[in-house]
């Protein structure tokens, strides 16, 4: 269950960055933060976003303590 948050918080991401070109960065981390009227989809949106960049960081530290382990 946890990795589907992962894999959509990792496409809201891709998306976001993308948004980053196309509306600049102000706007773009407007859209991620929930505002007045917000959901609860709004809400699990955000929270996915974190927990993908969470899991990525600790995929990659994984990998290079692994790396660091085998010399």
């Amino acid at each position: 269950m946890i990795w589907l948050f992962v894999l959509w918080g990792t496409l809201l991401a891709l998306s976001l960055a993308v948004s980053v070109f196309v509306i600049g960065p102000r706007e773009t981390l407007f859209r991620l933060l929930p505002g007045r009227g917000a959901t609860a989809w709004h809400y699990l949106n955000t929270a996915s976003v974190l927990v993908a960049l969470m899991a990525w960081t600790l995929v990659g530290v994984a990998v290079v303590l692994s790396r660091r382990g085998r010399a």
